[in-house]
């Protein structure tokens, strides 16, 4: 008999984040993909595991809780570029109008993000599949993604 302890690994996403308050994850990596919406941009999925309970919305866009532990996925936009060094780190985001800034071909929303103090900033993994089909540019959209750009 051995001592080992074990725990489950598993990729499925149990929510994700209705930018509703604050969301609390250390992020363990990011899919990209063309988005369905707008043609010849990327949408990015940032996920990892939540440390404290969250509001969210699970497949069906409906209201749930995710829990501590749980795997939890935060459709990225262009005010969270620093959450794109944070791989590994306790994060605490929440979604900060006073962030907001308008850029080019409208507004991009501001978070405010934060991280253990003395964290090692570390990028994110990038784990979309070789076979994905890439925008060279990387362009990325300022709108809300939908379910519908959900690619698994």
């Amino acid at each position: 008999m051995s001592n080992e302890e074990w725990v489950e690994s598993r990729s499925d996403i149990d929510g994700f984040w209705d930018g509703e308050g604050v969301v609390q994850f250390v992020p363990v990596g990011y899919k990209s993909f063309p988005s369905k919406k707008y043609r010849g941009r990327i949408t990015r999925f940032v996920f990892g595991k939540a440390t404290a309970e969250t509001s969210a919305t699970d497949k069906d866009g409906e209201a749930i809780t995710v829990n501590p532990g749980e795997t939890i996925g935060v459709w990225y936009s262009a005010g969270m570029s620093d959450l794109m060094n944070l791989a590994g780190t306790k994060v605490r985001m929440k979604r900060d109008e006073t962030l907001d800034k308008e850029v080019t071909g409208g507004m991009m929303k501001g978070f405010r993000i934060q991280h253990v103090k003395g964290s090692s900033l570390k990028p994110l993994p990038n784990l979309t599949t070789a076979s994905a089909p890439q925008d060279a540019k990387g362009a990325e959209s300022t709108e809300e993604p939908s379910m519908d750009d959900v690619p698994f």
